[in-house]
């Protein structure tokens, strides 16, 4: 980046923050001065997170339930939304169970829809638009081996997210989505940050 990033006086919500790419994500946003809203089930993830930068607060919640999304009513106003809770079960194409399907889909594509459309809402009621991220994948564009569902599924929030980017355009929000590759972690390596800063220069 030529130029440093100033987010003082933005709220940025990241869900799937516990680890890896999401707790990459808080932290960078915070380190740019950003009120971090992280989501996770783990709360000793969360704890360890906020110890870090002060900046992060953290909410212990599945972001499939119906409590998670209720509590978007919550905010006054969001400027940032980091979707990247997901999930993968790898498996042959003829083996996939319908659980596993179920589960893939339910929380990479339905609960992902949500989590953008409950964050929308706050951002329209705000008036002031906003940025939302969409964790996507490489694999929305390649196929794979035994990641039939999974690429399904981030394939689906290319389209969402162009869709969303088209509609919600005239209301000043901007929506983008993100597609790593593998990614090591923990959070400290330099991958993981060139990501986050990545994602930052498009937030």
């Amino acid at each position: 980046m030529s130029e440093p990033f100033d987010l003082t006086g933005k709220t940025a919500l990241v869900t799937g923050a516990g680890k890896g790419i999401g707790r990459a994500c808080s932290l960078i946003l915070a380190e740019y001065g950003a009120h971090v809203i992280a989501v996770a089930r783990t709360e000793e993830d969360l704890q360890n997170l906020s110890k870090e930068n002060s900046n992060i607060e953290g909410w212990v919640f599945d972001v499939a339930s119906e409590a998670f999304l209720n509590k978007f009513e919550s905010l006054g106003a969001l400027d940032i939304l980091v979707n990247n809770a997901g999930t993968n079960r790898p498996e042959p194409f003829e083996e996939v169970s319908v659980e596993n399907l179920d589960a893939v889909l339910g929380l990479n594509v339905r609960v992902a829809f949500l989590v953008a459309q409950a964050a929308v809402r706050v951002m329209l009621d705000a008036g002031s638009g906003g940025s939302i991220v969409h964790m996507s994948s490489q694999m929305a564009h390649v196929g794979s081996p035994n990641r039939t569902v999974y690429c399904m599924t981030k394939h689906a929030i290319e389209g969402l997210t162009k869709a969303m980017a088209v509609e919600l355009a005239p209301n000043g929000i901007r929506v983008n989505s993100v597609a790593p590759t593998f990614t090591e972690t923990p959070m400290k390596n330099r991958c993981l940050r060139n990501l986050s800063l990545r994602l930052l220069s498009i937030a």
